[in-house]
C-alpha cells in the first residue's frame, strides 16, 4: 500500500509545483486539504511547492505557516524550504521575520547559504535597516559563504534607501578590496545614494571614475547621476 501512495504523492507534487510557477497559491492549498481527505501524507517537495507559491504570490505569512507546518509534521527540514520562505519574506520588507528564519535555521542544523543571507541584506533595505543589511554582509565575510557582488549590491542599495551614502561609498571600497568586481548594478546602486544624501558632485565623480574601477555604466547609472544633480 506505501509502494502504491508514492506515485500519487508525486502526482499532487507536480500538480502543486505546477500551482508555484502560476503564483496559484490557493489553488496549492487546495490541493494539499485533497491530499489529507486521501489519507495522504505531504511530504517536504509539497510544503516546499506550496511555499514557493506562497512567494509568488507575495503571500509572505502563508509562507511562513507552511514552513511551521513542516516542523510540526516531523519532516527533516529543507535549505531551500527556509531560502524560499526569507525570500518571501524579503519580498514584503519583513526584515525581522528574514532575520528570525536565519537563526531559526541554525537552530535545526542548516547553514543558510548566500541566497539566504543575500535576501535578508535585501529586506533589511526594504526595512530601513541599512546598520542591520552591513551587519549580515559583515558576517558573511567571517563565514565559509564569501559574499558576492549581488551582496553587497544589495547592501549599497540598503545604504542608499536610507540616504546613508558614506556607508554606501565605503561598502564599495570594501567590495574592491576583497577581489569582488563591481558591476553597472554596483555603479547605479552607489550614485542613487549620494544623489539621496544629497551629493550631487560625489555622484558625477563617480561615474566619471567607473571605467577605471572596472564598471561599465549603464542607462541606469546615467540616469541616477542626473537625478542626483536635479535633487
Amino acid at each position: 500500500q506505501g509502494t502504491g501512495l508514492l506515485p500519487q504523492v508525486n502526482n499532487y507534487n507536480a500538480y502543486m509545483s505546477a500551482c508555484a510557477k502560476s503564483s496559484e497559491w490557493q489553488l496549492s492549498l487546495g490541493l494539499m486539504l485533497m491530499m489529507r481527505s486521501s489519507e495522504l501524507v505531504p511530504d517536504i517537495i509539497t510544503y516546499g511547492a506550496s511555499i514557493s507559491a506562497c512567494l509568488n504570490a507575495e503571500r509572505w505569512q502563508r509562507a511562513l505557516s507552511f514552513l511551521v507546518a513542516t516542523q510540526k509534521a516531523g519532516l527533516v527540514q529543507s535549505l531551500i524550504c527556509y531560502n524560499t520562505t526569507i525570500s518571501a519574506c524579503e519580498r514584503d520588507g519583513q526584515w525581522q521575520q528574514a532575520l528570525g528564519l536565519m537563526a531559526a535555521a541554525q537552530e535545526v542544523d542548516l547553514m543558510p547559504s548566500v541566497i539566504s543571507r543575500n535576501a535578508a541584506i535585501s529586506s533589511c533595505g526594504k526595512g530601513g535597516q541599512w546598520q542591520g543589511a552591513c551587519r549580515i554582509l559583515l558576517a558573511m565575510q567571517s563565514t565559509s559563504f564569501v559574499p558576492n557582488e549581488i551582496s553587497h549590491n544589495t547592501a549599497i542599495s540598503a545604504c542608499a534607501h536610507c540616504k546613508e551614502w558614506q556607508q554606501a561609498l565605503g561598502l564599495l571600497t570594501a567590495m574592491q578590496n576583497i577581489a569582488v568586481m563591481p558591476d553597472a548594478v554596483t555603479c547605479s546602486a552607489a550614485i542613487n545614494a549620494c544623489g539621496r544624501g544629497e551629493r550631487w558632485q560625489r555622484a558625477v565623480r563617480l561615474l566619471a571614475a567607473a571605467p577605471r574601477v572596472g564598471m561599465v555604466p549603464s542607462a541606469s547609472c546615467y540616469n541616477a547621476t542626473m537625478s542626483a544633480c536635479e535633487r
